[in-house]
């Protein structure tokens, strides 16, 4: 399921920052930070049902024939860094967060990208510097109780600047992803970083890709969830869309 909403910027940072100090620099690069202008957002959001899980966006793009899958050893090094600001909103375990990094960074570090994450939050980094071009920011969160905008079967939503086809903010919901990982007896924190991982290539593929295999799939089905992680891989030709857009930035 997605939609398109008419947001302005200072809307998806307050929702980003709901903290009373307005006085910290804004989390988005300058052309962002500087604008009043109301764009139109795209919302991507992925879904796990009980027989597949569905990652829809609005006019997915589902290629006819299968593309190769990068593995570890056929990625090309790249000069290109990515850094994921990531906020334990849910207070979800040390433990399963380590397992969630570990498994988006394999995943997007296998197209070539030298992704770096940055812990933000009170006690460890405030992260309340201006985001920088090359860095997106990944919420978990658990999910909220009454949202009439949100569907009951959502497990991640990505915001879409329109004008561009690409963001900066993405957001999972780790109480979902972890009764869907019980339901089919899947690691809770691997599960939880192959979300962000699609979510994150969506920040970068922007909301109308999906590919027909690997992680940006936009059909999950029950019995591919507890596959390998050679299943959970971008394409080639994903991974070079992906540094033709941080070479532009």
């Amino acid at each position: 399921m997605s939609n398109t909403r008419e947001l302005s910027y200072t809307a998806i940072i307050a929702r980003l920052y709901r903290s009373g100090n307005r006085t910290k620099p804004w989390p988005f690069p300058s052309p962002v930070e500087n604008s009043t202008a109301s764009l139109a957002f795209s919302i991507a959001v992925i879904r796990f049902c009980a027989l597949r899980m569905k990652a829809i966006a609005v006019r997915a793009l589902v290629a006819a024939i299968l593309v190769p899958l990068i593995g570890v050893q056929a990625a090309a090094r790249s000069p290109f860094t990515l850094t994921v600001r990531l906020y334990n909103t849910s207070g979800i375990p040390a433990r399963e967060l380590t397992a969630a990094r570990d498994a988006a960074d394999s995943i997007l570090r296998d197209t070539g990208i030298d992704v770096r994450f940055r812990a933000c939050g009170r006690a460890t980094d405030p992260c309340d510097t201006p985001l920088q071009s090359a860095e997106v920011v990944v919420r978990i969160i658990d999910a909220p109780a009454f949202n009439a905008t949100l569907h009951p079967d959502a497990f991640g939503v990505t915001y879409i600047v329109k004008e561009t086809n690409r963001g900066w903010l993405a957001t999972v919901f780790a109480d979902r992803i972890h009764s869907v990982a019980t339901r089919v007896t899947v690691e809770p924190g691997t599960l939880l970083g192959r979300v962000m991982a699609h979510e994150v290539g969506h920040l970068l593929l922007g909301i109308d890709y999906h590919g027909p295999a690997g992680v940006m799939r936009a059909e999950w089905p029950d019995g591919v969830l507890d596959r390998d992680g050679d299943d959970w891989r971008f394409s080639m030709l994903e991974a070079e869309r992906m540094h033709r857009v941080l070479a532009a930035l």
